[in-house]
């Protein structure tokens, strides 16, 4: 059935060679030619076109890869900072946090420039940097308040209080030729100087178990107090003892501060930086893979 109608097209194409003359037939084989050379070359700019922005493809999502690789360990970075920060507050390393910050920021804006077709996902990195920020910035606020509160509502009171027991050993050597060897007064003493011990312990680790043994120790010199002043007929010595009941229970009102502040800076540390910081990961993965699988299909 083909042979029949290969070979009606062959005799019309005879025919039509037979009716051309044979300058005609040149002219027509020289377009004929030139129309191949410039399809050949349409193709061969198609195909250099194309391989190039194979490779153009290629390159963006390398780089956009290794932007949010590098997004993700300098988030991870500045959350060890901020740790190490609250450990040891250093003006240097709070101007280091603080620089960092800003070229992350100014690093997704460049990104943002980009990737406007993954404008969900950056949105959500943008915010989650945003609340990683707000997150610090929380937190220097409350180690200024807990600084606040250690110096003047224990520290002083501590110094103050150390003072008044130092004066009333001293009247009561002058007047009774002795110190006082009372067992109530040397529990009031000793528990005084246990409460200051654990009192910077806490400061120094905020364990809670030392915070709890630091109030038992202030609440024992709390009652003690009261007793002495009753106990004893010296009327500087009762003076002294009330006034030192009421820095006492000033240091455990300033103590129960300090641990609110504490859990405060805890609570923001899990719920804005830990957290913050995870989901910079979550999304950068996501993207990450997002780049993966474009760059398999190219390489298809």
């Amino acid at each position: 059935m083909i042979a029949p109608q290969l070979a009606r097209l062959r005799a019309r194409i005879d025919a039509w060679l037979r009716a051309t003359s044979l300058g005609r037939r040149l002219t027509l084989l020289s377009l004929l030619s030139v129309a191949g050379l410039t399809m050949l070359l349409a193709l061969n700019l198609l195909s250099s076109g194309l391989k190039d922005a194979y490779f153009d493809s290629i390159e963006v999502l390398n780089v956009q890869q290794r932007q949010l690789q590098h997004f993700t360990t300098e988030t991870a970075r500045l959350q060890a900072a901020i740790q190490q920060y609250l450990a040891v507050p250093d003006e240097a390393l709070v101007r280091q946090i603080d620089g960092a910050t800003e070229l992350l920021f100014a690093e997704l804006d460049t990104t943002d420039k980009t990737r406007a077709d993954y404008a969900d996902e950056l949105a959500s990195l943008r915010q989650s940097l945003q609340s990683f920020v707000a997150g610090y910035q929380e937190l220097k606020r409350i180690n200024l308040e807990i600084d606040r509160i250690y110096h003047r509502e224990l520290l002083e009171s501590a110094q103050q209080s150390a003072r008044l027991l130092s004066l009333m050993l001293s009247s009561s050597a002058e007047s009774k030729g002795q110190t006082l060897t009372g067992p109530v007064s040397r529990s009031l003493i000793d528990a005084f100087v246990d409460a200051l011990l654990k009192m910077n312990a806490y400061y120094a680790r905020r364990e809670v178990n030392v915070s709890l043994a630091t109030r038992t120790s202030l609440e024992r010199v709390a009652q003690l107090s009261p007793l002495i002043e009753q106990l004893t007929h010296d009327a500087f010595e009762r003076e002294v003892l009330r006034e030192l009941g009421e820095r006492t229970h000033r240091m455990i009102s300033g103590l129960g501060s300090l641990q609110r502040a504490y859990a405060r800076r805890g609570a923001v540390m899990e719920r804005q930086i830990e957290a913050s910081q995870h989901e910079i990961a979550r999304v950068a993965s996501s993207l990450d893979e997002r780049h993966a699988s474009i760059e398999a299909d190219l390489r298809a």
